[in-house]
């Protein structure tokens, strides 16, 4: 009596089919953090922008004074922050930049980027630059 060694069309079919459900998991995962972590990425660059615009106003508000942020010499401008006709920073992707009294005390600035096609909706940042002496 011989034997048959080997596998049946059912056995490999089933093998099959849970390789390529494990792979298509793993597949979705893989695009899934690459996904995710170019969001992440993305908003951490705009973070970093804010974090070194907020220094520079500060730096400004320090030297300068408060007046010469509200009189308007730091402003957006195509997209680029200027102090007069200096550029300081280009290609923002900011769509506000405001530099405002609150209360008459506090001088306090509104960043807000456009939104994007990787993250959903308008990021607003809102931050003290401080405190208004002139009056």
């Amino acid at each position: 009596m011989s034997k048959k060694r080997g596998f049946t069309l059912v056995e490999i079919l089933v093998v099959v089919a849970i390789t390529t459900l494990v792979l298509a998991m793993v597949g979705g995962l893989l695009i899934f953090m690459a996904e995710t972590s170019g969001t992440l990425i993305h908003k951490s660059e705009e973070l970093m922008l804010v974090q070194s615009i907020e220094s520079y106003l500060r730096g400004v508000y320090e030297n300068e004074g408060a007046a010469s942020l509200l009189n308007g010499n730091v402003k957006l401008q195509e997209g680029n922050i200027k102090n007069g006709d200096n550029v300081i920073f280009k290609d923002t992707d900011l769509s506000v930049f405001r530099i405002y009294l609150d209360d008459e005390k506090f001088v306090r600035c509104e960043l807000t980027f456009e939104p994007d096609g990787r993250t959903q909706g308008n990021h607003t940042y809102d931050f003290i630059i401080g405190i208004n002496k002139d009056n």
